[in-house]
């Protein structure tokens, strides 16, 4: 049995959350997911799901169509209503699938803070059709680095 999704919400790591229909996506791959444990504050353990390869690629209507959508009642304040500047802030912790059975799916994603607080395994950009693009793998790390070195040549 196929289950079809309903919406997915993104998780910011200041635990600002955004819900987006399906039909904003042109894509979303999540590869070589993995079972981690986490320690959590009561000193339980709990078993998470950690994607180590993540691209999201929103169609351009996305950036309008993502305001207001909080499901839980809180309403969500983008800076001059854009949420593809919100997305450059690399900071998306868990992509959360929502099912249309209220089932719902966590994916964690792979993340190395550096000292901006950042998660510099992702990367936001624009492609050549205006749709923004979402990378989060350490691979998006090893394309900052080279583009700083290439700056600095």
């Amino acid at each position: 049995m196929k289950k079809i999704l309903d919406y997915i919400e993104v998780e910011f790591e200041n635990m600002d959350n955004v819900y987006l229909p399906t039909k904003y996506f042109r894509e979303l791959i999540l590869n070589d997911v993995r079972f981690n444990y986490k320690l959590l504050t009561n000193g339980c353990m709990r078993e998470v799901m950690v994607s180590y390869g993540i691209y999201i690629s929103l169609k351009p209507e996305a950036n309008i169509a993502s305001l207001n959508m909080s499901k839980d009642g809180y309403f969500f304040d983008l800076k001059n209503g854009d949420l593809f500047e919100r997305l450059k802030q690399n900071d998306i912790l868990i992509i959360k699938l929502h099912y249309k059975d209220n089932s719902r799916q966590d994916f964690y994603v792979d993340w190395h803070e550096d000292y901006s607080g950042q998660n510099s395994f992702q990367s936001a950009k624009f492609d050549e059709f205006g749709q923004m693009v979402v990378e989060i793998r350490k691979r998006a790390l090893l394309g900052k680095r080279r583009e700083r070195n290439e700056d600095s040549i």
